[in-house]
């Protein structure tokens, strides 16, 4: 987890990691990608979540990377991929994650 990038890991959170299954090089590529770094408990909720690196990269292709992580577990929630980041983009190029997560519940993307 420490090569994962994770700083301050306690027993506790690498328990609960493990319990949510979340894989060090999924965060590995996350925080390479220039996301985070997350804290256990956030890697956690985005397993549990099913957030997945490829959204990521999705948002970074988009030039989103400053994101909030409840916004991100949002994103996953609603389905949304990185074609859909893309798709969005069409719409504009300086929409908000919060806009692009209105049009795919929208079926707009």
């Amino acid at each position: 987890m420490k090569s994962a990038g994770f700083k301050n890991l306690t027993p506790e959170g690498v328990i609960e990691m493990r319990q949510h299954g979340v894989r060090p090089e999924s965060f590995q590529e996350i925080h390479a990608l220039g996301f985070g770094p997350y804290s256990p408990k956030e890697a956690s909720d985005f397993t549990g979540h099913g957030v997945r690196a490829e959204l990521f990269r999705g948002l970074k292709d988009v030039g989103l990377t400053k994101v909030e992580p409840a916004e991100i577990m949002e994103a996953a929630a609603n389905g949304l991929r990185g074609d859909n980041l893309r798709a969005a983009r069409e719409f504009g190029p300086n929409l908000t994650l919060k806009q692009i997560i209105r049009l795919k519940q929208a079926g707009v993307i």
